[in-house]
């Protein structure tokens, strides 16, 4: 099993939808944990950001180039 490291927090729902369409494009195997939870109306969201993006190790520099390249687009 492969393990995963967070390599960038997501402040919204948008960039969470253009982030995930830029490395889905890319062909990065990548996991997004949101934070948003509906039970608790979105409180952990101002501490924690809205989701990290998780991937492998060996895709990580690939991934943070791409993310890097969607901000710079902000």
């Amino acid at each position: 099993m492969t393990e995963f490291i967070s390599i960038h927090t997501i402040e919204n729902q948008v960039e969470a939808q253009v982030i995930e369409a830029a490395l889905k494009e890319a062909g990065v195997k990548f996991i997004m944990r949101t934070f948003e939870d509906s039970a608790y109306n979105g409180i952990f969201v101002p501490q924690k950001g809205y989701a990290q993006v998780l991937v492998a190790p060996a895709d990580s520099d690939k991934a943070k180039q791409i993310i890097s390249i969607v901000n710079a687009g902000k």
